[in-house]
């Protein structure tokens, strides 16, 4: 059987494998003499034979002279939208997520079964699982192939098995974009957006810079925006491998911007050695880009702040001591009044209100048996 779209992005091969202004945009001929999974239609049509003449199929139409023949092209126009956001963004939004959930509405209503592409929503993010190619987390990512595309994916639906989705196959109850289309051309002259390289895909923020700069004992996250279109927050999120990452936190966005916009924010109990920060882009629809991943080594040096000092209510005790610790608060008679295990933290505190006022000391025992003592003063500040 003819594979009808050998790179599941969801543009048909007969449309990606010739030229623009070539006699393609209509139903392939199906039949492949040569059984290299192109039609005998298109095979080598450039506009030199596009009134006629032996097609050879020596070669496949390469827009953008990549070296990737445009039907195995997940990004025929090199300008960084992927095919099946550019071909079926009809609205111009820069999300195909909301067509592809009105295309599978129009499959169930025209006799496809609602079955293959249920409204299932595992991460309650308004995306169905069939489309959310984060299924596990809000979210949707552009750049990620949705799982209906996805060949072992559950998802995955191609009842006559011509290589072509249900969901886009008009022989099997698809909406018209699966025959005609990809239908959007956003500029109005004549090439399709995924081959159109002046139509680019919108994304919600153009981040100009992310950086990571440890700070004695903190590091200090900044980064800046160009524009901002339906941002709704930032999340920071922190790894000590670069595999498995933790939120830190959440930044508010401008939201809608197409000036300068500047966030930084403080982690003040970082990780010692080397550790990983990236920024997670949020927006209005759970759409979520990523930035760079930066690198910050910070070197352990048992470096010890007490403040305030003197105190008379909570005092915060900041060290740089990668493994776990015991802490005491020691009296001058030898008592200990206050202890606490570091658990790897970096900073702690402790209410001495109820201390009566003098002299104490803060005595660390580590892991190796080494003993470091500082000094507090109790009574007034």
């Amino acid at each position: 059987m003819l594979e009808n779209d050998a790179d599941n992005d969801g543009i048909r091969d007969h449309l990606e494998g010739v030229c623009t202004f070539c006699p393609a945009f209509g139903n392939t001929s199906n039949v492949d003499s040569d059984g290299d999974g192109f039609s005998d239609q298109y095979e080598n049509l450039t506009l030199a034979n596009a009134n006629g003449g032996a097609n050879q199929g020596l070669t496949r139409n390469d827009h953008e002279g990549d070296g990737i023949p445009d039907y195995l092209d997940l990004d025929t126009d090199d300008d960084g939208g992927f095919d099946w956001t550019e071909g079926y963004d009809v609205s111009g939004d820069g999300l195909a997520a909301p067509e592809f959930e009105a295309t599978a509405l129009a499959h169930a209503a025209t006799g496809g079964s609602a079955l293959h592409y249920p409204v299932l929503n595992t991460d309650t993010d308004i995306v169905p699982n069939f489309v959310d190619n984060q299924p596990n987390t809000h979210g949707y990512v552009e750049a990620i192939r949705p799982p209906f595309f996805v060949s072992f994916s559950p998802s995955w639906v191609d009842e006559d098995k011509d290589g072509l989705v249900d969901l886009l196959d008009a022989d099997i109850f698809g909406a018209a974009l699966g025959q005609y289309a990809p239908l959007p051309d956003t500029d109005g002259i004549g090439d399709r957006d995924w081959r159109d390289i002046n139509t680019i895909v919108i994304l919600p923020v153009e981040l100009i810079s992310f950086t990571a700069t440890p700070k004695e004992r903190e590091v200090l996250l900044e980064w800046e925006t160009a524009s901002e279109k339906d941002v709704d927050y930032f999340i920071l999120e922190r790894s000590d491998d670069a595999k498995t990452w933790m939120e830190l936190t959440d930044v508010d966005a401008v939201g809608n911007s197409t000036s300068l916009s500047s966030y930084n924010w403080v982690d003040q109990d970082p990780l010692n050695g080397i550790s990983y920060y990236r920024l997670k882009v949020v927006d209005i629809d759970f759409n979520i880009e990523y930035s760079q991943i930066e690198v910050v080594n910070r070197v352990q040096t048992n470096e010890i702040l007490v403040y305030p000092n003197p105190a008379n209510g909570v005092v915060t005790l900041k060290a740089d001591f990668e493994s776990e610790s015991q802490v005491d608060i020691v009296s001058v008679t030898g008592a200990v009044v206050r202890s606490k295990n570091t658990s790897g933290a970096n900073s702690m505190t402790f209410d001495v209100s109820s201390l009566a006022s003098g002299c104490y000391y803060f005595t660390f025992t580590l892991s190796s048996g080494e003993r470091i003592t500082r000094k507090l003063v109790v009574g007034s500040n």
